[in-house]
């Protein structure tokens, strides 16, 4: 069923440059006496050997460089920037239902959110929300989910202690908190890297995943109106508990750990197969249920990804689903006949994408290819081949959405928020914010 996973030696020689939750501890080498001789490996492994050390070096977390400024005094607010957009870089944005608000949450840990009145209106920016006061100035917003059909949307990141793995519900329309989801059991404990809703219309869940491979769903209540967390997958120390030095690999590269919600009880996400000759974790794209927690492998043994899971994205009717990782490759699976093919060969890693509502188009966003370019793509998903257009942008695009009217394209580079009308080509690129 599609194409198979490539053999070692034809991985790229890079990986993509983007932040995730962790870095490398700091080794020391020991004495040149104590130097061992070159290791013996095929060029393949050094090849990937070289690129995955590329990738993991220049990790840089915003919550391992703040100042460590002490409390304030009792009632005492600390002063902060009213700035009229992002101050640091975004890291998710999304429409929502309606398509009149766009919400934007990154490095600067607060929810931006634009209105535009009527259709062809300039957007405004509306209101920021930012994390609850005094909790410290480190700390990061890594993901936003919207309802499809309300106006709610979900925050999570990492607060000022990267142990607190809070979820924040903001009404977009007003802009006013609704509601924390925190569970003292089965909650949570370190940096929550993806969320998703399902898509029913009434009371959807909310799936959540955190740096060390926890899965939670999160449901509200009809009768008393409280959201309660049931856990779907436990942390990768409970998961593999007779391997003391995976569950730390794994962290290296969960800082993306996408997930999809097919209905309200099933759940889209990768999960661990095995590591490589090199020690770098194969991932296999499996469907999960909430109810009984069962998995099943979406493809056969042959369809892999390598490394780091970047993005996974699904069609509004659920019959679509784009996978990428760091290693290149993207798999365009139709969910309806179980059938998956590779797509996008020789272009730079994807760190994002996002459906059209009506699920003809795909956007995918890049990380910096070897020549220092990215890019944004446009695939017509019922066409085979590459991109019916791509659109160069001077840095990543580590965050898109599409416009619920599928006539334009939202995209992050930085701090800056981007527009594109979308058609059979990206064009007439609009800044909707930029510093």
């Amino acid at each position: 069923m599609g194409d198979e996973l490539p053999d070692e030696s034809v991985l790229p020689e890079d990986f993509i440059e983007s932040p995730s939750d962790l870095t490398l501890p700091v080794v020391q080498l020991p004495g040149e006496d104590q130097l061992p001789g070159p290791p013996q490996r095929d060029q393949g492994d050094a090849n990937q050997a070289e690129a995955a050390d590329a990738f993991l070096n220049r990790v840089v977390d915003p919550r391992l460089q703040g100042l460590g400024l002490d409390k304030s005094p009792d009632q005492q607010p600390w002063l902060r920037i009213q700035a009229d957009g992002p101050v640091s870089p975004l890291r998710s944005i999304a429409f929502t239902a309606d398509g009149k608000r766009l919400c934007a949450g990154g490095e600067d840990k607060a929810l931006w959110i634009w209105n535009q009145p009527a259709a062809n209106q300039p957007w405004q920016l509306q209101k920021t929300a930012y994390w609850p006061i005094q909790r410290g100035e480190r700390g990061v917003v890594n993901t936003l989910a919207v309802t499809s059909e309300s106006n709610l949307v979900a925050v999570a990141g990492s607060g000022a202690w990267a142990s607190n793995g809070d979820i924040f519900l903001f009404d977009a329309t007003t802009g006013d908190l609704q509601n924390v989801l925190f569970d003292d059991k089965i909650g949570h404990r370190q940096t929550i890297v993806a969320m998703a809703f399902s898509p029913e219309a009434a009371n959807p869940t909310l799936v959540s995943v955190d740096g060390e491979g926890k899965i939670i769903a999160w449901k509200q209540g009809q009768a008393d109106g409280l959201w309660r967390a049931t856990l779907v997958r436990n942390t990768d120390d409970a998961t593999f508990p007779n391997q003391d030095t995976l569950p730390t690999l794994l962290r290296d590269w969960r800082g993306y750990n996408p997930l999809a919600m097919v209905d309200a009880d099933t759940i889209i996400h990768a999960e661990f197969d095995r590591l490589n000759s090199l020690k770098y974790p194969i991932w296999k794209i499996v469907r999960t249920r909430i109810s009984d927690r069962s998995s099943t492998d979406l493809a056969g043994p042959n369809i892999r990804h390598v490394a780091m899971v970047t993005t996974i994205a699904i069609s509004p009717d659920r019959s679509q689903l784009f996978t990428a990782d760091a290693a290149k490759l993207s798999y365009m699976w139709n969910l309806k006949n179980k059938s998956v093919s590779k797509i996008r060969a020789n272009l730079p890693p994807a760190i994002s994408s996002a459906f059209s509502s009506k699920g003809r188009h795909l956007v995918v966003g890049t990380t910096t290819g070897p020549h220092g370019k990215s890019q944004l793509e446009l695939y017509d998903v019922n066409k085979p081949g590459g991109p019916l257009a791509t659109m160069s942008t001077h840095q990543e695009v580590r965050t898109c959405d599409i416009h619920p009217d599928g006539q334009q394209v939202a995209f992050a580079q930085g701090n800056s928020i981007q527009l594109a009308s979308l058609g059979d080509s990206l064009k007439s690129q609009t800044t909707l914010y930029s510093a």
